[in-house]
């Protein structure tokens, strides 16, 4: 009875009984015998306050977690298939005949294109209201039963007909893997449509037969031919041609070899890279898109974010290099990069249908050649996350250890006078003690989680609140957002009012060289911090009105930007001294930037 009258005070959202049969049941036992051991003498011990620790990081149920999902026998529609298949538009066909469902997608530039497309009759011809839901936008329609949004921004409450989860391989990625199986295994919809694919297919199994669900798969073929090219560009960037999409995996390297096809070519080029602001990729899609109206982009430069989110009409993917710096060292291209990679080229239904894909370097043809062969391995795990509410039950657990181990070791028998312990050691604490079985693993973005709760830990805030600010996409190791988050942080913590800070303002001064793009692509980024904190904290971040039209200017800037250095030569002619340190700053950041953008980018959707 005590160990009941624990968890119901800890967890007050848990049922008073819970029936032999159910799936709550394992864990819950599990915390009851560590609540008991733990509570009987009436003061925690060390040895049992270890297992009652143990017992809230229990995370080898993770289905339990959603009984209210639980309690429906949901169907599962796999739509499996490469690139270019069908299987996501199939998945969408279903969605709008559906009185009520939603999307989740990898990104914004996914839930913005699903939205539009629903609202614009673009499916089936069936124009269909539906909101929007990113962690930077709101758009709501009193009459829309239907949402689009990012993976984690999902709505898992509320009861549908309908939910389409996108890019189902990603539920193994170790940083936003989890919110792809909290969206799986918890969003309360009769039909449950995945696409991605088809080496998901066994762990999808697993998962269903885990929540009692029943399952229908759906295979699909890719319905344009795709080929390597016979002969690479012989190193020579003077032999592209217009449709063609060069891919590099560094922001230097994109614009050299922008500068260098401006130079030597008639064509202008397009641009897109992760840093870039969404709506900015987006534009430069479009422009790409409408090349035959002769508007002189022929040809789009860019990095890996080619190979998702984006709707391109390419004839042929020309690989510049053939390995890339993963923030760790320089490696190969993998076999699952290179098929995400050159799977964007042709597209069914245009003028470049039949798609291409050659390298620039001859030596490099055999490595992209065996990749495109490559028969990917099945998912073998699924990535967790605890959640929030978890999260904070394990706190108090820890708050109450940590104030016992220091009355016994100061003789004080008030534990009131006592600090609590901070947040990254209580995330600390629960990655040593947590557990998790063969099927599951724990993100490692509780490791980015614990960096930026060391960022904000002098400041006062409710547990909860310091959370929500913990999960913020800032870059850490971004001096500009480190200090704008800190900030607001301090500014929130003191009277819950959080203006746009003085740094926050931009300058009006078109961008006129890459370093310049940069600085305002990071000014862009601030916004988007500041824009994401609003839309969990309403009434705190007040401005939010004012960092919209500035975000909108940053955009039209960078924008302007891209335009101004896409003349013949690559730009305006530029000082040595700015040459200079343009250099010097290239190659210090280089480096650090592919470091940064493997964690921001994940960040950044949710």
């Amino acid at each position: 009875p005590r160990a009941a009258a624990a968890i119901r005070t800890a967890c007050p959202q848990l049922p008073l009984w819970v029936p032999a049969g159910s799936p709550q049941r394992p864990g819950l036992v599990r915390a009851c015998s560590g609540l008991r051991g733990a509570r009987e003498e009436g003061v925690p011990q060390r040895n049992n306050m270890s297992v009652t620790l143990t017992a809230l990081a229990d995370l080898r149920a993770p289905q339990t977690w959603f009984p209210a999902a639980r309690k429906m026998r949901r169907k599962w529609v796999l739509h499996m298939g490469p690139t270019n298949s069908g299987k996501t538009y199939h998945a969408l066909s279903r969605l709008v005949e559906a009185k009520s469902g939603a999307y989740c997608g990898p990104l914004r530039l996914l839930a913005w294109e699903v939205h539009d497309k629903l609202c614009m009759g673009d499916i089936k011809g069936v124009k269909v209201p539906c909101n929007l839901l990113t962690g930077q936008e709101k758009v709501r329609f009193d009459d829309a039963k239907h949402t689009s949004s990012t993976i984690e921004m999902v709505d898992m409450g509320t009861r549908m007909e309908v939910g389409v989860v996108d890019e189902m391989q990603m539920i193994q990625s170790n940083d936003r893997g989890w919110a792809w199986t909290r969206a799986i295994l918890g969003l309360q919809v009769e039909e449950l449509h995945l696409c991605g694919e088809p080496r998901s297919l066994q762990l999808m199994q697993q998962l269903c037969e885990m929540c009692g669900d029943d399952m229908e798969v759906k295979e699909y073929e890719r319905l344009s031919p795709l080929k390597l090219a016979q002969s690479s560009l012989g190193g020579s960037l003077s032999a592209v041609q217009s449709g063609d999409c060069v891919v590099a995996f560094s922001r230097k390297s994109i614009y050299e070899i922008k500068r260098e096809i401006e130079t030597h070519t008639p064509y202008r080029c397009c641009v897109v890279y992760g840093s870039l602001p969404p709506e900015t990729r987006r534009e430069q899609a479009r422009l790409f898109n409408d090349r035959r109206a002769q508007n002189g982009f022929d040809i789009m430069v860019a990095s890996d974010a080619v190979g998702m989110g984006l709707n391109l009409e390419i004839k042929r993917i020309v690989f510049s290099t053939a390995e890339k710096f993963d923030g760790l060292e320089q490696r190969p291209l993998r076999g699952s990069e290179i098929l995400q990679i050159a799977g964007r080229a042709g597209r069914f239904g245009t003028e470049s249908a039949e798609g291409t894909v050659c390298t620039l370097r001859p030596e490099d043809m055999p490595q992209i050649k065996e990749g495109m062969t490559t028969v990917l391995p099945p998912l073998r795990r699924a990535c967790i996350r605890p959640e929030v509410h978890m999260l904070e039950v394990f706190a108090r657990g820890l708050t109450e250890r940590w104030r016992q181990k220091q009355m016994e070791s100061g003789g004080i028998a008030n534990k009131d006078a006592y600090k609590d312990p901070p947040l990254g050691t209580m995330l600390s604490a629960f990655m040593e003690v947590h557990k998790a079985d063969g099927l599951f693993f724990l993100t490692d973005a509780m490791d980015e989680l614990q960096q930026t709760a060391e960022l904000i830990e002098h400041v006062q805030m409710p547990l909860k609140d310091r959370f929500i600010f913990c999960m913020a996409p800032v870059d850490v190791d971004n001096v500009k957002q480190r200090q704008a988050l800190t900030e607001m942080a301090q500014r929130y913590g003191e009277d819950r009012r959080v203006p746009l800070l003085p740094n926050m303002f931009i300058s009006q001064r078109v961008p006129d060289t890459a370093l310049r793009l940069k600085e305002c692509e990071e000014a862009h980024a601030t916004l988007e911090l500041y824009k994401w904190l609003g839309n969990h904290f309403d009434a705190a971040f007040f401005e939010r009105d004012l960092c919209e039209q500035m975000a909108a200017k940053s955009l039209s800037l960078i924008d302007s930007g891209l335009q101004l250095l896409t003349r013949k030569g690559g730009g305006p002619e530029k000082s040595r001294r700015e040459v200079q340190k343009a250099r010097r700053e290239e190659k210090r950041r280089s480096h650090r930037d592919a470091r940064r953008q493997l964690k921001l980018e994940a960040r950044r959707e949710r």
